[in-house]
Order: structure tokens, then sequence, then C-alpha cells
């Protein structure tokens, strides 16, 4: 093998291991934590699926737009090279260290901490003595923060996070496979669970409409609460551009990255409306929007109290999955700075 091999990347990655890249980081713990806040700033279960549908379609303008520029600059980095050749050096520069310092790193350690947290109400791993768990320093702009509390948690959230890495740096391909398996699993496990609650659950299609009849409080600011609750979809939806990450190792990327970015954002829309029309049958608006984590609910309603166990396991699923994408894409854009001496 020449020298010039070597430090070349390995395109391996298939379409249908790109596509599950865009879904699979894309779809974390947010579906199962935002329809009861937006059900409550909408307070209308015609402006519910119709704010998933339209933050959906804005996210594909957004993969579209994506999916042009990448079938015309197929290099590893994704945005960062994007940027570089749009915006120039200096505006590549700071996007690409805002990646490492705080944008994918800090979704990371959320995703991260959520994964764990699920996991650890059944591995039930304690935290520090009291000494040790108090201790508190200053963090400038934020405030006494304590870092060892809650450490058995945390402690899950740093080994899962250093064991995916660890499989990724195997490979991309290895990483692809691992991404491919858990998002076909969570995909299905989200749809199995959805054709259960409309088979099983005693619910009705009569809480599909209620006329869009709103209260007073939501008609007078319409706008303000159909912003905000398009803002928490677009967190659900968020994601959607780690594969142009991986440009680089995708075959025929010209061809591959745009259908990815394209069949991988349908695909999550499809499967957010169907979700949210699955709770929205078990439960009224007024209903979903008293509930703390609305997917716990709707499947306790088929399952009783065994289904908060079958949604803590699809978040695990999700939020697993979702840490793998955006590991195995994300750790491209350092690469490609290092290629361009900005380390």
């Amino acid at each position: 093998m020449t020298k010039s091999s070597k430090s070349e990347l390995i395109r391996s990655l298939t379409l249908t291991g790109a596509t599950m890249i865009v879904a699979g980081s894309m779809i974390g713990s947010g579906i199962f934590r935002k329809p009861a806040t937006m059900a409550g700033q909408l307070l209308s279960p015609e402006l519910l699926l119709i704010v998933w549908i339209a933050a959906g379609l804005i996210t594909l303008v957004g993969a579209l737009i994506n999916a042009e520029i990448a079938g015309m600059i197929d290099s590893t980095g994704g945005q960062y090279i994007y940027f570089r050749e749009m915006y120039g050096d200096f505006t590549a520069y700071m996007y690409g260290w805002s990646i490492l310092s705080v944008i994918q790193t800090g979704s990371q350690a959320a995703i991260a901490y959520v994964f764990a947290e699920y996991l650890n109400s059944y591995l039930l791993i304690g935290g520090l003595p009291e000494s040790f768990a108090g201790y508190e320093i200053y963090m400038p702009f934020v405030g006494m923060i304590k870092p060892f509390a809650e450490f058995g948690t945390k402690s899950i959230a740093i080994i899962v996070t250093l064991f995916l890495t660890g499989v990724n740096y195997v490979g991309v391909f290895f990483g692809g496979i691992v991404q491919t398996i858990v998002t076909f699993v969570k995909i299905a496990s989200i749809i199995g669970l959805s054709i259960l609650i409309f088979l099983l659950g005693d619910g009705s299609v009569a809480n599909f409409s209620t006329g869009f009849s709103l209260p007073h409080e939501s008609t007078s600011n319409l706008i303000s609460v159909f912003g905000l609750a398009l803002a928490g979809a677009f967190w659900a939806y968020d994601g959607w551009n780690n594969v142009t990450f991986v440009s680089g190792e995708i075959k025929n990327p010209q061809r591959n990255v745009p259908l990815a970015l394209i069949y991988g954002t349908l695909i999550v829309i499809a499967v957010y409306v169907f979700i949210n029309m699955a709770f929205l049958y078990v439960l009224p608006i007024d209903e979903m929007k008293n509930s703390d984590l609305v997917a716990r609910t709707a499947a306790e309603k088929i399952f009783g109290l065994a289904g908060g166990t079958v949604i803590s396991i699809a978040v695990i699923i999700s939020a697993f999955g979702a840490l793998n994408g955006s590991i195995l894409s994300t750790a491209r854009v350092q690469f490609a700075m290092a290629r361009k001496g900005c380390f």
C-alpha cells in the first residue's frame, strides 16, 4: 500500500448506509419528549400535525439545498468544506471550531446523558459519597456546578461515548453497519408501537380534529405559538446534514448523498407524523399537553405499567443510534480541518 493510499479515506458507505445516517441522526429522544410541549403550545390536534409536516418540509428544503451542493462538492467535511468554498477560510474556520467546541460535542453529550439516564433507571448505578457529589466549582457565565453529582449516570454517558468512538475508530464501514442496524431497529420499534396503539388502544379518530377550535389565548398569539412549536419540531428533525460530513467515504457520492438526504428526511417525516397520529388516537390534545412524557403515557394505555419499560427501551435504542451517527459523521469535520492545517 502506498503512502498516498494510506492517507486517503475509503469509500465504503452504500446508499442504504448513508440514508440510515440521515434518519438515525435525526431520530433521537426528541420525538418522545416534544409532542407534549407542542400540544400545550398549540392546543389543536390539526395544528400539531401541520407543524410536524411543515417542519419536515422545511427540513426537506434544507436537505435539497445541501443535496445540490453535495452533488458538486463530494469532499469529506460537509458544511465545513461548503462554507470554505462559498464564504472563505475564516467562516469555515469558525464553523469547524464551533462544531468541535460546542455544536456537535454539546449535542453528543446531551444525547449520551439521555441514553444514560434511561439505562441507569435499570442498572441503578449509584453516585459518589456526598463529600464528592456536593463539591462545587464556579464556571464563568454559568455559575456554580457540581461535576461529580449523579456520577453513576454520567459514568454511563462517558462509557457509551468512548465505546462508540472506538467503534467508529475501527472504520466507517463498521460504524456504518452499526448505524444501519440500530436505525432499522428504532424505526421498526416506533412504527410497531404506533401500529399497536392503533390496534389495541381504546382511542378515537375523532381526536384528530376539533374543527380548528382554539382557545382565545392561542388565537390572539397564533404566530408566536406556531413559531415556538416549530422550534420544538426542528429540534426533533435536527441532524439531517450529518451525512454530508462523510461524503468522501460514500460510494458514488454525487448520486448517493443527495438521494440519502432526500430518502432519509422523507422517512423521518413519515415516521414522526405517524407516531403523532398514534399519540392523538389515544390521547386527546388536552390530555397530551399534561403528559410529561407523551410516549410513555400512550404506551401505558395499551401495556399498563409495562408501557414505561417499552418506551424506556425505545429511547435507549434511539439515543444510542443518534449518538453513533453523530460521532461517526462529525469527526470528519476535524479531519478536513487538519488536512488544511487548521489545527
